[in-house]
C-alpha cells in the first residue's frame, strides 16, 4: 500500500493533481496497481510523512493496537481513511443472514471503556491473587474487586455504586458476576472483610508495584488530612474537629497517608477527626513505615515539632521538615542556584549548623513569590475594605458609630483577616464627648514591606547534614507527591461524599478509595512511560464512550438474531490503550432465538 500523486489535467500552464491510496497485487504473471481510495487534489500531507500514514493504516486496519508511537495528527487521519477502506477488509468467516432492517434495535448499552483498563490495573497488581491468599471467597473477591473499579471508573458512594453497576457498567459481565449476586449489603459486607485484611493487602501491593517498576526506597513521605461524613448515630462527640473544608457542622474523619517519592502508597491510617497531627507520627513510622530498617522522613510543618524531631533521631532515622517560622533571606549571595520543574528560578541559602548537627536551609522560589504577593494583595484589599466600609458607615444613620462598639468591631476584623492585619496600624478617632467615633484611618507599618520582600521564601531544617544542598530541597519538593494524592482522592477518586453512620464502614469506604488510588497511580506511571501526561479524570471521560451493546434483528426465517459486542475504539482511545498495555476485547456473540420462544426462554445479557 502506497500514495501516488497522479496529474489529472493542466490548464493555463499549471499542472493539477490529485493523489489516490493504491496496493499492488498480482494479476496471473504480472504485478497491477489498484486504486483503493482516492484522496481528493486537497490532500495536503507532506510527502516525507506518508509513509508513516500508510504505517498507521495498516496499524488502524490490525487488532494489535500499536498506533501510540504515531503522532495525533497521523493516527487521526489514518482512522478516517480506514473507516473509508471499511467495506474492503476481508471478512473472517462470514455469516450471511436475511433479516429486516426496519427491526433493528439495540439495547443493554453499557460502558465498558474505564472498567476494562482498570481491571487490567487490578490484574497487573495481582489484587485478586491477593484476596485469594487472605482465604477470602470468589463470590466476594468480585465484589471487591467490582467496588474498587467502581471508585475508579464511577466515584461515588456505596449506594451509588450499586446503582452503577446494575444500570449503567458491563463491569459485571467482564467480571462474570450474576446480577443475583450483586446485592447492596453482600457489596457492604464485601468492603468490611477486605478493611479487616487492610494490612496485608496495602504490604502486597505496595511490594508488586515495586517489583513492576524495579523501585527500591527509603524514603518516607508522610501527611494526614481530614473530610466530613453524614450522620451522626454511634458517633462520640470527639468526633468533631477542624474542617480543612470549612464543614464544621458535620463529624470528620482523618486519613493518615505513608508513600514514597514516587507516590506508591506504602500504607494508610484511619483516624479520629480530632487527633492532633504531631502525635501521629511515631505510630505512622513504627506501623506504617517500610517495616523496619532506617527511613527518611519527610514532612510538612504540622509535624515538625521538637518532641517528633527527637524521638526520630533516637530511632536512627534521618528526616527534613519545613519550619514554620518565617523565613528571614540573607542579604549575601545564594549557596546555590538552580531552577524547578517548570524551569522557575531558586535560591539557597545554608544557614549555620546548631549544636546537634542539624542543618538549615532558607529557599527562595520566584513562582512561589508571586503565587504569595497575589495572595497577599488579594487579602489586603479585602481587609481595606472592610475598614472603608466601616469608616463610611459613621456618618450614615442606622449604621455602626459608638465608640466602644467601633474598636470591638476593628478586633473582630482584625481577627477575621489575621493573615495580614498585623501588617496594619489602625486608629479611631472620636467626638469631644468619646462617645463615638468619627472617623476611622489605618497606615501600613514595617510588617507590610517585610513580608513583601520575604514573600516566596522558606526554611528547611534536616538532619542530613552531609548532603548537598539541592539535593535536600528536591528531596522536600517529592512531599507534594501526598498533596497531589489527596486531591486525586477528594477530586478524582470519591473519598467524599461518606453517608455511613458506622465508624468500620467510614473506614471501609477510605480504604476503598486508597485502593482505587493505587491501580490508578499504576496506569498514570504506564502512561507518562509512553509520554501521556494527562490526568485520571481526563483519562476517564476519553474512555466513556465505549460501551457493549446488544444488537437485535427480525430474520426471515421467523428467527431473531442477537449480537453482543463492543464497540469500536477512536485513534484517541486506542493510542490511550495502547500506552496502558491494554487490548480491548473484540469478540462478538451471536445468537438466534425462535421468536415464539422469546417469551419464555432466557434473556441474554
Amino acid at each position: 500500500m502506497f500514495i501516488r500523486k497522479i496529474k489529472t489535467r493542466t490548464q493555463n500552464g499549471t499542472d493539477y493533481f490529485a493523489f489516490r491510496l493504491v496496493e499492488s497485487v498480482r494479476i496471473g504473471d504480472k504485478v497491477r496497481q489498484r486504486t483503493l481510495l482516492n484522496l481528493g487534489s486537497d490532500f495536503s500531507l507532506p510527502r516525507e510523512q506518508w509513509n508513516e500514514l500508510i504505517a498507521a493504516i495498516e496499524a488502524q486496519r490490525s487488532t494489535n493496537l500499536q498506533l501510540l508511537s504515531f503522532p495525533e495528527p497521523i493516527a487521526r487521519l489514518a482512522e478516517r481513511i480506514d473507516a473509508q477502506l471499511s467495506p474492503s477488509k476481508p471478512a473472517q468467516k462470514a455469516q450471511h443472514h436475511r433479516v429486516d432492517l426496519k427491526s433493528m434495535h439495540h439495547r443493554q448499552l453499557r460502558s465498558i471503556g474505564g472498567e476494562t483498563v482498570a481491571l487490567h490495573a487490578l490484574q497487573q497488581l495481582k489484587f485478586e491473587e491477593l484476596l485469594a491468599s487472605q482465604g477470602i471467597q470468589e463470590k466476594r473477591r468480585k465484589l471487591a474487586i467490582a467496588q474498587v473499579v467502581a471508585r475508579m471508573v464511577h466515584p461515588s458512594s456505596e449506594r451509588e455504586s450499586f446503582r452503577w453497576l446494575c444500570d449503567d457498567s458491563a463491569l459485571c459481565e467482564l467480571l462474570g458476576l450474576s446480577m443475583s449476586q450483586l446485592k447492596l449489603g453482600a457489596l457492604y459486607r464485601s468492603a468490611d472483610v477486605m478493611y479487616r485484611h487492610r494490612e496485608a493487602i496495602e504490604r502486597a501491593m505496595y511490594q508488586r508495584q515495586c517489583e513492576l517498576f524495579k523501585h527500591t526506597s527509603s524514603v518516607m513521605l508522610y501527611d494526614l488530612t481530614n473530610t466530613y461524613f453524614s450522620g451522626q448515630a454511634h458517633l462520640s462527640p470527639g468526633q468533631f474537629g477542624r474542617s480543612k473544608q470549612k464543614r464544621h457542622d458535620c463529624p470528620l474523619v482523618t486519613l493518615g497517608l505513608c508513600l514514597d517519592e514516587s507516590g506508591f502508597v506504602r500504607r494508610c491510617e484511619v483516624l479520629p477527626g480530632n487527633v492532633s497531627e504531631p502525635t501521629t507520627l511515631a505510630r505512622a513510622v513504627e506501623r506504617l513505615g517500610a517495616g523496619g530498617g532506617s527511613l527518611t522522613v519527610v514532612m510538612d510543618a504540622g509535624l515538625c515539632t521538637e518532641a517528633n524531631l527527637k524521638w526520630l533521631d533516637e530511632a536512627g532515622h534521618d528526616w527534613v521538615a519545613v519550619v514554620r517560622k518565617r523565613a528571614q533571606m540573607p542579604d549575601t549571595d545564594p549557596d546555590v542556584e538552580t531552577v524547578n520543574s517548570s524551569r522557575e528560578r531558586i535560591r539557597i541559602w545554608r544557614l549555620d549548623e546548631d549544636e546537634k548537627g542539624q542543618v538549615q536551609l532558607c529557599v527562595h522560589s520566584a513562582a512561589r513569590q508571586k503565587t504569595e504577593r497575589s495572595m497577599l494583595s488579594r487579602a489586603r484589599q479585602r481587609f481595606e475594605d472592610d475598614l472603608k466600609y466601616l469608616n463610611e458607615g459613621l456618618g450614615i444613620r442606622g449604621r455602626l458609630k459608638r465608640h466602644d462598639r467601633v474598636v470591638e468591631k476593628i478586633g473582630r476584623l482584625r481577627e477575621r483577616h489575621k493573615r495580614v492585619s498585623a501588617q496594619y496600624d489602625i486608629v479611631v478617632k472620636a467626638d469631644d464627648k468619646a462617645r463615638n467615633a468619627i472617623a476611622v484611618s489605618w497606615t501600613c507599618n514595617h510588617k507590610h514591606q517585610v513580608r513583601d520582600d520575604h514573600a516566596g521564601s522558606y526554611l528547611l531544617r534536616t538532619s542530613l547534614s552531609d548532603w548537598d544542598d539541592e539535593r535536600i530541597v528536591r528531596l522536600y519538593w517529592t512531599l507534594s507527591e501526598v498533596e497531589a494524592t489527596f486531591r486525586s482522592l477528594k477530586s478524582e477518586l470519591g473519598m467524599r461524599p461518606i453517608y455511613h453512620h458506622n465508624k468500620s464502614r467510614v473506614a471501609a469506604h477510605l480504604f476503598i478509595s486508597v485502593v482505587a488510588y493505587q491501580a490508578v497511580h499504576y496506569l498514570r506511571l504506564m502512561l507518562r512511560g509512553n509520554g501521556v501526561h494527562s490526568s485520571w479524570n481526563t483519562v476517564r471521560n476519553k474512555l466513556s464512550t465505549l460501551h457493549r451493546l446488544t444488537t437485535v434483528m427480525d430474520e426471515a426465517n421467523g428467527q431473531q438474531i442477537r449480537v453482543r459486542q463492543n464497540s469500536d475504539a477512536s485513534a484517541e482511545q486506542r493510542r490511550l490503550l495502547s500506552a496502558m498495555k491494554v487490548e480491548l476485547n473484540r469478540d462478538q456473540r451471536i445468537e438466534c432465538w425462535p421468536r415464539e420462544e422469546l417469551s419464555v426462554t432466557k434473556v441474554v445479557t
